[in-house]
């Protein structure tokens, strides 16, 4: 079975993605007692917001071709299921106090997110005309930089 879809709505799709991902990240931050954990944090919510706007220009650029283009995967139900998922992290984290917070729990669930979105983004890609390949190659590359980030606060915060 083919889907169709314009390049415009994964695009905001994306974009929207990437707002959850603001949102997840300002939650982090706010509940973080270490001064370390919340820069990372703040670095990474930044970032996301960066990707949001690159995703909005896509979405700008080709909204008025309006053409749409053919799929072999539902790409825009499994990004709104991200979506989903995001949004459902974010209200999670309104729920926690300081005293239960847990970092680690935390910082498994950034860890999988960013493997989802990697993922996601890379199946963009493969469905997205060559033009677009540069900026979503660096929003991949980002992306990989926050898992890195996030895998390393994991280690510095496990005991060995």
């Amino acid at each position: 079975m083919d889907y169709s879809f314009a390049e415009y709505q994964i695009a905001e799709i994306a974009a929207q993605m990437e707002e959850e991902g603001f949102k997840f990240y300002r939650g982090l931050e706010t509940l973080a007692k270490d001064d370390g954990v919340k820069i990372a944090f703040d670095t990474l919510a930044r970032q996301e917001l960066e990707h949001k706007a690159n995703f909005l220009a896509i979405a700008a650029s080709t909204k008025q071709e309006n053409k749409e283009y053919e799929y072999s995967i539902d790409l825009c139900r499994i990004m709104n299921d991200a979506v989903g998922k995001l949004k459902r992290y974010a209200f999670d984290l309104k729920n926690h106090s300081n005293a239960s917070f847990n970092v680690r729990q935390a910082l498994r669930l950034a860890i999988n997110m960013e493997e989802e979105a990697i993922k996601i983004y890379g199946e963009i890609r493969n469905a997205f005309i060559e033009r677009f390949y540069g900026v979503l190659d660096s929003i991949i590359a980002e992306e990989k930089k926050h898992l890195q980030i996030l895998k390393d606060l994991q280690a510095k915060l496990t005991p060995q």
